[in-house]
């Protein structure tokens, strides 16, 4: 290999297989805790769940996989190194477990007190669903400015560093 010639780049490496499965069962368990506890709950009709939760779930998940794998190749590309990798995306536990059981469950329950039959209130509740997490990205997108500014000024705890590796 020539000084002029670019690294080659890999897109599977040992370990990949392993962390791939690893983040497949995280996100199948915490589905399947979503599924246990808004059908066995707050008897929130399955049908919901399993044609429209979990399909949008699996979506955004593999387009934030796929996003996340364009701008590791394009750093890759632009640093000329062969050792970048893409940060793995999925499911969230705490918010998920949290959205189930202190949102999402309570507002079905909620709709249905005021008087909307039950299909009704679970197309409220998968509404309010979707609302809260585009509010969640917003907030997220309006308090990255200011955590970019603060970084510099603060130190980072080792379980941080992911999340602000870029300087």
């Amino acid at each position: 290999m020539t000084a002029s010639a670019s690294p080659v780049r890999r897109w599977f490496v040992p370990g990949d297989l392993n962390g791939f499965f690893g983040l497949v069962v995280d996100n199948l368990s915490i589905l399947g805790f979503i599924a246990a506890a808004l059908i066995g709950i707050f008897q929130f009709p399955a049908e919901v769940v399993f044609t429209r939760m979990f399909p949008g779930t699996a979506l955004g998940v593999l387009v934030g996989n796929l996003i996340y794998t364009w701008m590791a190749h394009r750093l890759a590309a632009k640093t000329g190194r062969d050792d970048v990798t893409a940060m793995p995306l999925g499911l969230d536990a705490p918010t998920s477990i949290g959205m189930a059981l202190l949102v999402l469950g309570p507002a079905f329950v909620g709709f249905k007190q005021a008087g909307l039959d039950e299909q009704a209130a679970a197309n409220a509740t998968w509404q309010l669903g979707m609302a809260s997490l585009v509010v969640m990205g917003v907030l997220k997108l309006v308090c990255r400015s200011s955590a970019m500014r603060s970084r510099g000024r603060c130190r980072v705890p080792a379980c941080w560093a992911p999340s602000v590796a870029r300087r």
